[in-house]
C-alpha cells in the first residue's frame, strides 16, 4: 500500500466478547491515574485494525519511512490502535477497577462505522517524534464512540477518561526528524465493528487484552 496506489485499504476484523465478571460493590472513588510512573502499565480503550489490514498499515509505514529516510523502526502490527479512553496506570491490576470498566462498556450502544486515515503527520516532541496516521471521515463517530464510553464510566463512579484537546491517531513509529503534513492518495480504511480494553506492559511492545465489545445499535 502507498500514497500513489489506487483505491482505499479496507478489511474487516473479527469479534471476540469476553466476560469480565459482574461488578464490585459500591465505594470506589474516581481517582484512577493515567499518567504512567516506572514500572507501572497502562489500561485503556482502544479500536483496533484487524490482522491483514493492520500488517498492510505496517508496510506502509516501511514504506513511508523509507521514502523520509527515517530512522525510526516501525510499531508492530499487534500493536497499531487508537486511543479512546485511559482507565488508569498501575503497578498491580485492580480487579474491581477491571470490572467496572468492563461492565460500562457492556452498556455502550452504537453502530458500527469506517474509519478513514487520510493523512500522515510529524508530532512534535522534545524527545522521540511520533509519525502518525490522522482521522478524516469517521472521526464524528468515533469522538461520539469515545463519548459514550466516558458517559459508561461515569455511571461506573469511574474518570471518562479522555481530553477533548487530543487528536485521535494511530502511531505507526517514533523518530527524532519530522517533516511536513502529507495528504494520502491512497487512504486507509480501517473497519470499527468493536472496541477493546487492552493492557500495556511496561517496557514491552506488547498489550493484553483484557475484554473486547461489538458495536451494535
Amino acid at each position: 500500500m502507498g500514497r500513489g496506489s489506487k483505491g482505499s485499504f479496507h478489511d474487516v476484523p473479527g469479534q471476540l466478547v469476553l466476560d469480565l465478571g459482574p461488578p464490585p460493590g459500591p465505594g470506589l472513588a474516581p481517582t484512577e491515574r493515567t499518567v504512567r510512573q516506572h514500572g507501572e502499565d497502562t489500561v485503556f480503550f482502544v479500536v483496533q485494525p484487524a490482522t491483514a489490514l493492520a500488517s498492510g498499515i505496517v508496510a506502509f509505514a516501511v514504506e513511508e519511512r523509507r521514502r523520509y529516510q527515517l530512522d525510526g523502526k516501525p510499531r508492530p502490527a499487534r500493536v497499531l490502535h487508537v486511543s479512546l479512553n485511559h482507565i488508569g496506570a498501575y503497578s498491580s491490576l485492580p480487579p474491581e477497577v477491571i470490572a467496572r470498566a468492563g461492565q460500562a462498556a457492556s452498556t455502550v450502544a452504537m453502530a458500527p462505522f469506517d474509519l478513514t486515515f487520510d493523512r500522515l503527520q510529524s508530532f512534535r516532541s522534545e524527545k522521540r517524534r511520533p509519525v502518525v496516521l490522522l482521522c478524516g471521515e469517521g472521526l464524528a463517530q468515533l469522538t461520539a464512540l469515545r463519548a459514550a464510553i466516558g458517559e459508561a464510566l461515569a455511571r461506573q463512579r469511574l474518570p471518562p477518561g479522555f481530553d477533548t484537546r487530543a487528536v485521535p491517531h494511530m502511531t505507526l513509529l517514533y523518530d527524532s526528524r519530522s517533516f511536513a503534513d502529507v495528504v494520502l492518495e491512497a487512504p486507509i480504511v480501517m473497519p470499527v465493528t468493536d472496541f477493546v480494553l487492552v493492557r500495556n506492559l511496561y517496557g514491552k511492545a506488547e498489550y493484553e487484552e483484557l475484554g473486547r465489545w461489538p458495536l451494535r445499535r
